[in-house]
């Protein structure tokens, strides 16, 4: 079951505009009003939009922690089913298995999944590459292609 988490992220957004409302419109009664209550209750409603708005940005956080965490798991389960088909091609020795197994280096040159229209391939020593580029790592890629497609 895969989650988009729109309707948390639409609500998240309210809640910081609304957030950062409150700390707009307390500075603009701090310039009308005079006294140290004045002062203090404006402040105080300054300070509580700021939280408001810092607690929305930390929930964007969890949200966006989640949506890596999704991607993480899925590519784990792609080298799995890789690291699997490739276990399974020689079953004559153990030893003959052990001597032309490379661990993650025979899934070289295997395409680990398509984004945004591009193809992203696992390298030799590790990494990977789309585009002609080389990364250390899927999200590394993958933000290079978003702002390569977005630049478009």
């Amino acid at each position: 079951m895969e989650q988009n988490f729109g309707t948390a992220k639409i609500a998240l957004g309210l809640t910081s505009g609304i957030g950062w409302l409150l700390a707009a419109s307390s500075i603009l009664v701090w310039f009308q009003t005079s006294g140290f209550q004045g002062l203090v209750a404006t402040i105080s409603v300054a300070v509580a939009g700021i939280l408001i708005v810092a607690m929305s940005q930390m929930s964007f956080a969890v949200i966006a922690t989640a949506e890596n965490t999704r991607e993480i798991v899925l590519l784990l389960k792609s080298e799995q089913t890789n690291s699997r088909a490739v276990a399974q091609f020689d079953h004559s020795t153990p030893k003959a298995n052990a001597a032309t197994s490379k661990g993650p280096t025979n899934l070289s040159g295997q395409p680990i999944k398509t984004y945004k229209g591009y193809q992203i391939i696992r390298t030799a020593n590790g990494f990977v590459s789309t585009n002609g580029e080389e990364f250390q790592g899927l999200l590394a890629a993958e933000k290079y292609l978003r702002e390569l497609t977005s630049s478009d």
